[in-house]
């Protein structure tokens, strides 16, 4: 576990996951996923079911113009 890993959710790239000692650091590109910046996650899996679940709740609201 040297390298960072894109993290994608809905197609597009919404985070990095940088490790950590034995754990991975969310670093949130996108404004859906800002909540997560920073957390740690045990694994990259983890990371990226919590960005989609973002991801998926931000295309469920509505959108006010």
């Amino acid at each position: 576990m040297t390298r960072s890993t894109v993290v994608e959710a809905a197609g597009q790239a919404v985070g990095i996951l940088v490790p950590e000692e034995s754990r991975y650091r969310f670093v949130a590109v996108k404004y859906p996923v800002w909540q997560l910046d920073g957390t740690t996650f045990p694994s990259a899996e983890l990371a990226r079911e919590a960005a989609q679940a973002l991801m998926a709740r931000s295309a469920a609201a509505p959108q006010h113009v």
